[in-house]
């Protein structure tokens, strides 16, 4: 191998690396402000998340405090590494408020979701639901406030968990009714077994 060959393979590498930590950067950067905002509507990238949050982690059973950009980038790296061996936690400062992120299957690629939960009632608060490549005029409508509000006020109930219902007949059985999103019964199958599993992993931090 010549001396320009590994020199421009050196560059390649080199550049790609940079925009790979570039991207991971940008979406750090983008999932604090959404945090923010799911705590303050008027928060912005100039505000200190770690004055709103803190920052844990779920390890088997214990759960340690950690840095803000180590529990973001486990956010990140849950999306595609299915063991999540560590799920992070996001406390709401001076409340009974956690956002807790879970991660599931869609239709046609991943699916994920921020939910914020009052652990003094164990209800849901609000949720954001997120899709890698679900159907535009379908399954991508799980972001949408009519499927959100299926939801909102909802108890969790680990055992029984959420049913789904597509066009008024039982799909799943649960004890909290979920209505699906017509034309897209795998994905909002896919939501409400994403709920039930991912909400059970937290249990042992819940109760």
């Amino acid at each position: 191998m010549s001396k320009t060959t590994f020199f421009l393979i050196f560059v390649f590498f080199n550049l790609a690396g940079n925009k790979i930590i570039a991207q991971h950067q940008i979406n750090v950067d983008q999932l604090a402000l959404e945090l923010g905002k799911m705590i303050d509507d008027n928060y912005n990238d100039q505000k200190d998340l770690d004055s709103l949050i803190s920052f844990k982690v779920l390890d088997g059973t214990n759960v340690r405090t950690i840095k803000k950009d180590d529990a973001l980038t486990i956010y990140y790296e849950n999306i595609d590494n299915e063991a999540r061996e560590l799920l992070p936690i996001f406390e709401i400062k001076h409340s009974s408020k956690v956002i807790l992120p879970v991660y599931g299957e869609g239709q046609w690629g991943k699916i994920w979701a921020k939910v914020v939960i009052d652990k003094s009632t164990m209800k849901i608060l609000d949720i954001k639901f997120e899709h890698r490549n679900e159907a535009p005029t379908f399954g991508s409508k799980i972001t949408s406030e009519t499927f959100k509000a299926n939801f909102i006020n909802k108890k969790i109930y680990f055992k029984e968990g959420f049913s789904l219902y597509q066009n008024d007949q039982l799909v799943l059985k649960g004890a909290q009714r979920v209505d699906g999103i017509s034309g897209a019964t795998l994905t909002s199958k896919g939501v409400v077994n994403m709920l039930n599993e991912g909400l059970s992993d937290y249990e042992v931090y819940l109760r």
